[in-house]
C-alpha cells in the first residue's frame, strides 16, 4: 500500500478538508456552471443595474446611472460609469444585446449617522459596525442624507467601499413655492423640484432620488 493511500486511511478528515478547500477556491475569470469558481458573469447591457460593478473596455467601473435610449427603433443602454482606478465618470452607449462582464460584489444595508468632513458615517444595523464612505463616492446623493435614513453600500471582496446607493424614493416637505403654473418647490432637504399646481407649502411629497423629480403626494403608506 502506498504512503498516500495509508495517509488517506489514517487521516480521512484531513484529506477531505483539503479536497474541499481546493474545490472551492475561486479563480478569476473562470467560466463554469452557476456562480461557483468565478468572479464575474456576462450579462446584456440593458440588464445592468445602478450600483453594480462591471468590466468594460479594460476598466473596472461602478455603474452610477442607467437609462434606455431608443433611436430608429433600436434600443441602447446608456450607462454612466465611474472608473474605479481614475475616479473619472463617463457615459457609454451600448447596444441592448451587447455583453458586459458584471463583477460580483456585496451590497450591505446601512443607516446614515452623521457627516465627518471628507467622509460620511453609516452603520450596519446587523453588526453595529461603522462604515465610512468617502465624499467622492457619494455621487451627489449627500444632499439627500437625513439621520436614520437607510441605504446600501457596495463592497468589493476585500471589504473596500465602492459606492453608496440611496433609497430610490424619499419623502420630503415643501417649505416654499415659486413660479406660477408649473411650480418650483423648495424642499426641506435643500433642493428644488418642479411640482404640479395643486401642491401647496407644507405638503409632503415623494421624490425620485436618482432623477430628483416629483413622483406623487405623500400618503401614510409612503412614509
Amino acid at each position: 500500500m502506498s504512503a498516500v493511500l495509508r495517509d488517506l486511511r489514517v487521516h480521512p478528515s484531513k484529506s477531505q478538508a483539503a479536497f474541499s478547500i481546493a474545490q472551492c477556491r475561486p479563480v478569476l475569470g473562470v467560466q463554469s456552471q452557476g456562480h461557483v469558481g468565478r468572479r464575474f458573469v456576462s450579462v446584456d447591457a440593458t440588464d445592468v443595474k445602478r450600483g453594480q460593478v462591471i468590466e468594460y473596455r479594460g476598466s473596472k467601473c461602478v455603474v452610477v446611472k442607467t437609462s434606455v435610449n431608443v433611436t430608429n427603433r433600436k434600443a441602447f443602454a446608456m450607462l454612466d460609469l465611474r472608473d474605479m482606478k481614475t475616479g473619472t465618470t463617463r457615459q457609454e452607449k451600448l447596444r441592448s444585446n451587447e455583453k458586459v462582464e458584471k463583477i460580483f460584489v456585496t451590497n450591505v444595508k446601512v443607516v446614515y449617522l452623521y457627516d465627518q468632513g471628507p467622509e460620511f458615517v453609516f452603520q450596519n444595523p446587523d453588526t453595529f459596525e461603522d462604515i465610512l464612505v468617502p465624499a467622492k463616492l457619494m455621487e451627489g446623493f449627500e444632499k439627500f442624507l437625513q439621520e436614520g435614513m437607510e441605504g446600501q453600500v457596495v463592497l468589493d471582496e476585500g471589504g473596500e467601499v465602492l459606492s453608496f446607493l440611496p433609497p430610490r424614493k424619499l419623502t420630503c416637505t415643501v417649505e416654499e413655492l415659486k413660479g406660477s403654473g408649473g411650480k418650483i418647490a423648495q424642499l426641506d432637504i435643500g433642493i428644488s423640484v418642479q411640482v404640479p399646481p395643486f401642491i401647496q407649502a407644507g405638503d409632503r411629497i415623494v421624490v425620485d432620488v436618482e432623477d430628483q423629480k416629483y413622483l406623487t403626494r405623500a400618503t401614510d403608506d409612503a412614509e
